[in-house]
């Protein structure tokens, strides 16, 4: 048995004792939830888990994805906005984050194997692109946030 296997076991033990004792405390608890109370019960145990990270966190929103941003939005059902990483300033040239995530970037100087340097970025992720790899219409987006 793994690490992984083992926490794992450990953990739906831990959740499947806590599940009986609540059942056993309040036995008239989601009655109309039939089969999946076991299921509903968990899933209310997460969200009262994630939820205090969560606000905590929507107050310093900085360099998180927007799809990470709209998962926050939904369990919170406030607006979240995420704020521009400081370390990606408009201003300043990067390297293209897809060149980079193809594997250009790394290794030898050469310029056939070297990301381009650019000042844009993706109005998505807020990573910087090169024109090579983004779609150029009313808004810059990269390839990667497009597949999304």
């Amino acid at each position: 048995m793994t690490h992984d296997s083992l926490l794992h076991t450990l953990l739906d033990i831990g959740a499947l004792n806590v599940f009986l004792i609540w059942q056993t405390a309040f036995p008239k608890w989601e009655a109309r939830q039939g089969t999946r109370k076991r299921c509903y019960f968990l899933s209310e145990v997460a969200k009262s888990l994630v939820l205090p990270q969560l606000n905590h966190s929507k107050e310093e929103v900085t360099g998180i994805p927007l799809s990470v941003c709209a998962v926050m939005e939904s369990i919170l059902g406030e607006p979240v906005t995420s704020k521009a990483d400081p370390k990606l300033d408009p201003t300043k040239r990067g390297k293209c984050h897809v060149c980079t995530y193809e594997g250009r970037g790394t290794g030898y100087k050469d310029k056939k194997n070297s990301a381009n340097k650019v000042k844009q970025s993706c109005i998505s992720c807020h990573m910087k692109v090169c024109n090579k790899h983004c779609h150029i219409t009313a808004r810059r987006i990269c390839k990667i946030c497009d597949k999304e």
